[in-house]
């Protein structure tokens, strides 16, 4: 597929030779020597253009953020003179889109581009600040009104959270809707699971028709609010009562409103598992928390749902869910084993958890032969206060190792992921939409310790899906030891995870939705229809199809961006 698309997807800098051939650096060589591309529905959603809103959902690791940026690359590359705009919620994603953004652009204006042309295509930060220009405060300088820094909002509208604070200040600009001006030709939200329904509205106010607005979405790693918005509760409805914004059916070209993506290229298979399941809490003691109590649902992400005659899951049935490998097609499992990629540490207080982890770092760079830019510390303990004090242990820790590190916000930009040389010390809020190839998760055991039980566990999945490697997640007491046991059930059986389906009239979040349900009657709709078409080809001469229909049909096939007249012209 990358020779026939010149799609190469994201190629690494050429790592280093080593010296010991089983060491982790050696392994990660052998991963990025195989050719990485994207597979055939990757390829289709990055260079469609849609005539209207689109929604692109996928779990960690599916390649959002860069079939995002391919997007909105391959659409400035064919509209130079379109205004679009690229916003998300944590700055740390800041660097890594312009980079992406860079690349594809050189990549499918085949060499012609160097760079984009910036003023035409804006990565913006939602809210903006001091340091870096954002699409709200932008606004705000337009309408001529005051701006709210996050400081600010967090005092007038009486809450400690920022993404409720946020949407406070775009529900402000939206009092004064008809003074918002039309400036953009698309806007593309990333991570937008971090957002409320009013800057959704706010994006949608400031865009020309069609109202191209594409969002990425994954309601696990939804931090701060339980319910799954749907297309109409995120841009309301019109002056009749009916929706603005409406996801079933497809656009012109057989462009699909909603997409799913289902392969996860970033995570091995059993962190991705492991890391799934817990959030859910398929093997909680308790029963789980969140679910989705259909076959088609847990196929739309990837997983196969075996013992299963129904395609509604029953309360108190035994069900296995398998991953296949197709799915997650990251070689380092086959290369160092399957339970071989994640590791747990308990101690018996902080420090000693802290003091191991800096050991561990040091022999990962000496022993594994990993550069210290390859490694990320991500902290569970949101408490500002003590997450600062740990992270100074840390950093002096590794320095007296000799070790470079940044306190990401600290240290170093909120803009900015990953310094050169030096280990990343964060929070989960900050690692989102990021990656390492070693990623310790510490303070495991605060997972137990809230009552918003929920929140917690979509942390723990966002923590741990940000590693493309290793995994270790380490805590203290014995909190965090069952909850070790609990992972580790998780991944008994390879690929596979059992257990009961539980009462869906006593989890707290159901991540089936009727737009999702209707979605995949389509889908199967279509698939009947293609077999159909298939199973009566040898009565059909392709020639005797009117010719808009062999260009429709090959525009579905090999995607919107091929010359499909020159084509059918060499016939």
């Amino acid at each position: 597929l990358a020779v026939i698309t010149g799609s190469q997807g994201i190629q690494s800098k050429k790592r280093r030779p080593t010296k010991n051939k089983n060491s982790k650096a050696a392994f990660l060589r052998k991963v990025e020597e195989k050719i990485k591309s994207f597979d055939i529905q990757q390829h289709k959603v990055a260079v469609q253009t849609p005539a209207g809103p689109q929604r692109i959902r996928g779990l960690a690791g599916t390649g959002k953020t860069v079939v995002l940026a391919q997007k909105a690359a391959y659409m400035h590359v064919k509209h130079p003179d379109w205004s679009i705009v690229y916003t998300f919620y944590s700055r740390s994603l800041y660097e890594q889109i312009i980079n992406y953004i860079t690349r594809f652009v050189q990549e499918f204006s085949r060499g012609e581009l160097e760079k984009p042309n910036w003023d035409k295509i804006q990565i913006l930060h939602a809210w903006g600040g001091s340091q870096q220009s954002g699409l709200y405060q932008q606004l705000t300088a337009t309408m001529n009104t005051d701006f709210r820094n996050f400081k600010n909002a967090i005092s007038y509208f009486g809450t400690s959270s920022g993404r409720v604070a946020f949407n406070g200040c775009c529900g402000e600009l939206l009092e004064h809707e008809n003074e918002i001006p039309e400036f953009f030709d698309a806007i593309l939200i990333d991570e937008a699971q971090d957002f409320g329904e009013n800057y959704f509205r706010l994006c949608y106010n400031l865009l020309k028709q069609p109202k191209r607005i594409i969002w990425g979405y994954d309601e696990l790693q939804s931090l701060e609010e339980l319910d799954i918005p749907t297309a109409e509760s995120l841009f309301g409805k019109n002056i009749d009562g009916n929706p603005l914004v409406s996801l079933d059916g497809v656009y012109p070209g057989e462009i699909e409103k909603d997409m799913i993506l289902y392969h996860c290229y970033r995570n091995p298979r059993p962190v991705l598992i492991a890391a799934h399941a817990f959030g859910l809490g398929l093997r909680r003691i308790g029963g789980a928390v969140q679910f989705i109590n259909t076959v088609g649902g847990w196929q739309d992400i990837g997983y196969e749902v075996e013992q299963v005659n129904s395609n509604e899951l029953i309360t108190g049935q035994e069900i296995t869910l398998y991953r296949p490998k197709s799915n997650s097609p990251h070689l380092l499992e086959e290369l160092v084993g399957y339970h071989n990629l994640i590791q747990y540490q308990n101690f018996e207080n902080r420090g000693q958890e802290l003091e191991w982890m800096i050991n561990d770092i040091e022999k990962n760079i000496k022993e594994e032969e990993l550069k210290p830019d390859e490694i990320a510390i991500i902290a569970l303990d949101s408490r500002k206060k003590i997450a600062e004090q740990e992270y100074d242990y840390l950093y002096k820790g590794l320095e007296n190792k000799k070790i470079q590190s940044v306190r990401i916000g600290t240290d170093t930009s909120a803009d900015i992921f990953r310094s050169q040389g030096c280990v990343t010390i964060t929070s989960v809020f900050r690692a989102k939409g990021n990656e390492a190839s070693v990623v310790y998760v510490y303070g495991f055991e605060n997972i137990a310790k809230s009552s918003d039980i929920v929140r917690q566990r979509n942390m723990a999945f966002t923590a741990m899906t940000r590693t493309k490697g290793w995994l270790t997640i380490t805590g203290v007491g014995e909190q965090s030891k069952l909850l070790f046991r609990e992972i580790q059930g998780i991944l008994e059986e390879i690929g596979r995870v059992k257990f009961i389906v539980p009462d869906m009239n006593k989890i707290q979040r159901n991540l089936e939705t009727y737009e999702n349900q209707r979605r995949r009657k389509r889908t199967q709709k279509a698939q009947k229809s293609l077999a159909q078409l298939l199973k009566d080809r040898a009565d059909v001469n392709p020639e005797d199809l009117p010719l808009d229909q062999r260009k429709k049909l090959l525009k579905w096939v090999l995607g919107n961006d091929k010359d499909i007249d020159s084509l059918l012209s060499d016939k």
